[in-house]
C-alpha cells in the first residue's frame, strides 16, 4: 500500500477517506487488544533498537500508518485533530543523548501517537470500545520512562487525570519513578523520584510494593553521586515495611561497589541474608567481589581474597551461597591479571580456567582476555606452564595440553582454542577480539624468546590477510607491538622490517602514531646488521615521516632516540655526525621537547665544539647537564620529564 502522505495533491478529506478503509477494520477491535499489540510493538522496537513504523502485528501496522497520515496533514483544524496535550514531546526533546535512548524515545513517541488516535477516534466516531484505559496510558508512560523522559511521562499522567478522569495506580507511580531514575539527572533526578514516592504515599488508594521501592532505590543507586550507596540504603531502610526484592538489595550493593566501598557492600549482603524470603544470588556475590577489587590497592592479597570467595561459592552447602558463574571466575582472573604477580598470576589464571572447565562453565570473551593478559605480563623464559585441560563447550572438545617454556606459546595456544570454539559455534560472543590478538602479540613480545619476532610477524600477516584462522584485522596497537618486539630483538635487518611495517600499516588505512614511529626509530638505533650509513638513512626516513605526519608528533623520546641513532650509526668525531646531531637538537629545542635524557644523549654524542656552540661554554663544561641549565622554553612541551 502506497503512503498517501507522499502525494502533495491529496487534500485532507481524501487522505482521511483513504485511511478510513483500514481504520474501519481496526475500529472493530477493542482497547484491550490494541493495547496488547501496542505494548508488544514497543517491546520489539526497544529490543531491536530499530524504530520502524511497521509492526509484526498487521493491525497495529495499519494503525501506525494511519496516525502518520493524520499527523502529516497540512490542515490540523478539520475537527479530527482535537486537543494536542503532548505536542512538546517530539523527537527534539530527549533527556538521554545516546543512540539507544533516541531509539527508545522514537518508539515512545510513536506509541503516544497511537494513543492519541485511539482517544480521538473513540470520541469523534463514537467508538467507546477504543477509548484508552489506565493500562493503555501506563503502556505509553512506561515507554517514555524507559527513554528517561520524566517530563513526557508526567504529561501523560496529568492529561489522563484531567481529560479522562483516570487516577494513577501503582504501575503509574512506578513508571514515573523509573523515568526520573533513567533521566541522567543525578541527584536532582533521585530527589524528584522521592517526591513521586511521597505523592504516592499521600494517596490512600495506592499502597507501595517492592517494585516501586526498587525503582526508587535504583534512582539513587544509578545517580552517580558520591553518596549514592548511602542514599540508596537510607531509602531501603526507611521503608522496612516493604519486603525488598533481591534486585533492590543488589542495586544498593552495586552503588557501593562502584565507589569501592566493599565493607558497606558486604554489610548489605549480610542484611540480605538476614531478611526473610530473600536469598542472595550469584550477582550479589559478583557485585561484592567487584567492590573488593576497587577497594584495595594491595592487588595480590585482593586476588587471593577473591579466589577464597570463589572457593566458598564452589564448596558451600548452604542455601545462602549460590554457585558461581562465568562472571565470577572472570572477576577473579581479572584481579590476578592486574595483580602484577607475574608467573604466580598466570598459573592462577590457568588453574581457574581449568576449574571453569571442570564445573562446565563456559568462559566468555572477558575471561579469555584476562587469561591472555596474565601471560602477556609474565615474559619469563625460565618457567614451565601448566596444562589447560580439554573443555567441553556445546559439544566442542578443545585440548590445550602443550608443555612449553614461554608465555607467548601459552597465550597463542589459548587463541587457537578460542578460534576453534568460534568455528564450532559461530557465535559472535565466542569470536576472539582485537584485544585478545594484541594480548597474544604482547605476550610474545615480552617473552624474550628467539622466536618472538617470527611469531609476531606471522600472526600479524594472518591478521592482515584474514588467513590462517584470523578473523580480526590489526589496529594501531597491533603494529606498535610488532615494531616494539623488533626493537627489543636481535633480528637481522630489523630497521628495514620496521619501515616496511609502517608502510603496511599505512596501506591498510591506519595512521602510525608517535609510539609506532618511536619504536621504529629504536630499531634503527640498535640495528648493526647492515652498513651503518644505510641504517642511518632509514632512521632519517622514519624521522622525516614523523615530522611531517598530521597524526603523530615528535616528542622527547623521539628526539633522544634519534640522537642515540646518530651516536651508534655515524663515525665518532666526524663532521657528518656533528651536523646531524646539531640539527636534531636544534629542532628538539624549538619544539620544546628537550628533557634530561635528551640533554644527556646530546652531551655524550656531540663534539665539544657543537656543545659550546649550542649551549654556551659555561653550560657545556658541566659534567652532567639537566634542564635547569637551559632555557625553560626548550622543555615547555614535554609532558613528563624523565630523569
Amino acid at each position: 500500500m502506497d503512503d498517501p502522505t507522499t502525494n502533495n495533491n491529496n487534500n485532507n478529506d481524501n487522505s482521511l477517506d483513504y485511511w478510513l478503509e483500514d481504520i474501519e477494520t481496526l475500529s472493530q477491535m477493542n482497547v484491550t487488544s490494541l493495547t496488547i499489540e501496542m505494548n508488544q510493538w514497543i517491546r520489539n522496537s526497544i529490543q531491536n533498537c530499530q524504530i520502524s513504523y511497521s509492526s509484526p502485528a498487521t493491525s497495529l501496522s495499519s494503525l501506525s500508518s494511519a496516525t502518520d497520515s493524520l499527523n502529516n496533514d497540512n490542515n490540523d483544524n478539520d475537527g479530527w485533530m482535537i486537543n494536542e496535550p503532548f505536542h512538546y514531546m517530539n523527537n527534539n526533546h530527549h533527556y538521554g543523548d545516546d543512540e539507544n535512548t533516541l531509539c527508545i524515545q522514537s518508539a515512545a513517541n510513536k506509541a503516544e501517537a497511537v494513543l492519541r488516535w485511539m482517544r480521538r477516534f473513540s470520541i469523534e466516531e463514537n467508538r467507546p470500545n477504543l477509548k484508552p484505559n489506565l493500562v493503555t496510558y501506563n503502556t505509553v508512560l512506561n515507554a517514555h520512562a524507559k527513554a528517561g523522559n520524566p517530563r513526557a511521562a508526567r504529561a501523560i499522567v496529568e492529561f489522563m487525570q484531567k481529560e479522562d478522569g483516570i487516577e494513577p495506580d501503582l504501575h503509574t507511580y512506578a513508571g514515573l519513578i523509573q523515568a526520573w531514575s533513567r533521566s541522567k539527572k543525578g541527584r536532582d533526578g533521585a530527589v524528584e523520584a522521592e517526591k513521586v514516592f511521597e505523592e504516592m504515599l499521600s494517596s490512600s488508594k495506592v499502597i507501595p510494593n517492592e517494585v516501586v521501592l526498587g525503582a526508587l532505590v535504583d534512582a539513587w543507586a544509578k545517580s552517580g553521586e558520591m553518596d549514592a550507596g548511602e542514599q540508596a540504603e537510607r531509602v531501603l531502610l526507611a521503608n522496612d515495611g516493604i519486603v525488598a526484592s533481591i534486585v533492590t538489595f543488589n542495586s544498593v550493593m552495586d552503588a557501593y561497589a562502584k565507589r569501592g566501598k566493599a565493607k558497606e557492600a558486604q554489610r548489605i549482603l549480610k542484611l540480605m541474608i538476614a531478611t526473610k524470603d530473600v536469598t542472595p544470588n550469584t550477582r550479589s556475590y559478583n557485585i561484592l567481589m567487584q567492590a573488593w577489587t576497587r577497594a584495595s590497592n594491595d592487588r595480590v592479597p585482593t586476588a587471593e581474597l577473591l579466589e577464597n570467595f570463589l572457593l566458598t561459592m564452589l564448596t558451600s552447602q548452604t542455601n545462602n551461597v549460590p554457585e558461581p558463574d562465568e562472571v565470577t571466575f572472570t572477576i577473579v582472573i581479572h584481579a590476578w591479571a592486574k595483580s602484577g604477580a607475574g608467573l604466580k598470576a598466570a598459573r592462577s589464571a590457568v588453574r581457574l580456567l581449568n576449574s571453569m572447565v571442570d564445573h562446565k562453565i563456559k568462559p566468555n570473551m572477558k575471561t579469555w582476555a584476562s587469561v591472555v593478559d596474565c601471560w602477556a605480563k609474565v615474559g619469563d623464559r625460565n618457567h614451565s606452564v601448566f596444562d589447560i585441560r580439554g573443555t567441553s563447550l556445546s559439544s566442542l572438545k578443545c585440548y590445550m595440553k602443550s608443555r612449553v617454556k614461554f608465555a607467548g606459546h601459552e597465550a597463542e595456544t589459548i587463541l587457537h582454542c578460542m578460534n576453534k570454539i568460534f568455528e564450532e559455534t559461530g557465535k559472535k560472543c565466542d569470536k576472539p577480539t582485537i584485544y585478545i590478538y594484541n594480548g597474544v602479540l604482547d605476550a610474545w613480545g615480552k617473552s624474550g624468546s628467539p622466536k618472538a619476532v617470527a611469531k609476531v610477524l606471522n600472526i600479524l600477516s594472518k591478521m592482515e590477510s584474514g588467513k590462517g584462522g584470523s578473523l580480526v584485522r590489526p589496529n594501531e596497537i597491533t603494529y606498535s607491538i610488532a615494531i616494539g618486539t623488533l626493537a627489543k630483538s636481535k633480528e637481522v635487518n630489523k630497521s628495514i622490517i620496521s619501515l616496511d611495517l609502517l608502510d603496511r600499516m599505512t596501506s591498510t588505512g591506519l595512521k602510525p602514531n608517535t609510539i609506532c614511529f618511536n619504536a621504529a626509530l629504536n630499531t634503527c638505533a640498535y640495528d648493526f646488521s647492515r652498513e651503518n650509513t644505510d641504517t642511518f638513512n632509514t632512521a632519517k626516513e622514519i624521522f622525516l615521516r614523523l615530522r611531517k605526519s598530521k597524526d603523530a608528533c615528535a616528542n622527547n623520546i623521539s628526539y633522544s632516540t634519534m640522537i642515540h641513532a646518530c651516536k651508534h650509526l655515524l663515525p665518532e668525531d666526524s663532521s657528518s655526525r656533528d651536523a646531524e646531531v646539531e640539527k636534531v637538537f636544534k629542532v628538539c629545542c624549538e619544539d620544546g621537547q628537550c628533557d634530561n635524557v635528551v640533554l644527556r644523549q646530546f652531551q655524550r654524542t656531540a663534539s665539544t665544539s657543537i656543545l659550546c656552540k649550542s649551549l654556551g661554554n659555561a653550560v657545556a663544561s658541566k659534567e652532567r647537564l639537566t634542564i635547569s641549565d637551559v632555557p625553560s622554553s626548550w622543555s615547555s612541551n614535554v609532558k613528563l620529564f624523565r630523569t
